[in-house]
């Protein structure tokens, strides 16, 4: 079978992220993010990035299959663009910035750990409906394939905006994640999905970036109809608990589930 090709890299210089002045964004979008728990950039991605994005998930699903899975640290791959994105100075000056706001002791986002999630084939609902706390202080969400159809069957992100703060211990944070992050409380996050009360449904619109303080956050994403296609790219930034080791342990646990995932 031919691999799907892969557009050209831009020009040299040429970045796939454009944003406003940061100097009144970066305050702006802070504020945003306190207030509401959620922001969004529109316009800040490329098109061509985003039609080369969209050749490289093709070739992840022809290697991997069409189903749920994600694909860790894809900025390393240089078969891949994510990277352009991911490594984007004024991109990660403003997660730099924004981490600084929400969690002033916390190291500065001086990498994003990235992460692109694919969902794809005959069951959408695979991966859906899994809400969580990450494990960073800020996670900046870019969408790259977004399905359409009727409400509740698009992938749409549903976020818990702020529901807990920075300042608990690492132990308490995992006793917290590990209550929160079961079948039994999704079946609860789903009532009250259904319930329509206490959260933010977004539909997301490739070409723009969304932020949300992903630490705080509780959130998860809906389920895409059979046969639809959803892939984003996740960006995330900081470590509240300013324990590189536990990060580290955390990711790596991830990337061995991940990893299985990814099995034909």
């Amino acid at each position: 079978m031919t691999e799907p090709a892969i557009a050209p890299p831009p020009s040299p210089g040429i970045s796939p992220v454009s944003l406003p002045p940061l100097d009144a964004l970066a305050p702006r979008l802070a504020a945003r993010l306190d207030r509401d728990g959620f922001a969004c950039i529109e316009g800040a991605i490329s098109t061509d990035w985003l039609d080369r994005a969209r050749a490289a998930i093709a070739l992840a699903i022809g290697e991997h299959g069409a189903k749920f899975f994600s694909l860790i640290r894809p900025s390393r791959d240089v078969r891949f663009p994510f990277g352009e994105v991911a490594r984007d100075p004024e991109l990660r000056d403003l997660a730099n910035r924004l981490v600084r706001h929400a969690c002033p002791p916390a190291p500065g986002a001086d990498g994003f750990y990235d992460v692109v999630r694919v969902v794809a084939g005959g069951n959408g609902s695979h991966g859906s409906g899994e809400f969580h706390y990450d494990a960073s202080v800020i996670t900046l969400l870019v969408p790259i394939h977004i399905p359409e159809g009727p409400a509740g069957h698009t992938g749409e992100l549903v976020v818990f905006p702020n529901r807990r703060t920075i300042g608990r211990s690492l132990a308490a944070n995992l006793a917290e994640k590990a209550a929160l992050q079961n079948r039994f409380a999704w079946a609860r996050a789903a009532r009250r999905v259904a319930s329509g009360s206490g959260y933010e449904i977004k539909t997301l619109v490739p070409g723009n970036i969304y932020l949300f303080w992903g630490y705080r956050s509780y959130h998860g994403n809906l389920a895409c109809a059979p046969g639809q296609l959803r892939a984003t790219l996740l960006l995330h930034a900081g470590d509240p608990h300013r324990d590189g080791l536990t990060m580290r342990a955390i990711r790596a646990v991830r990337g061995l589930t991940e990893a299985r995932r990814r099995r034909p």
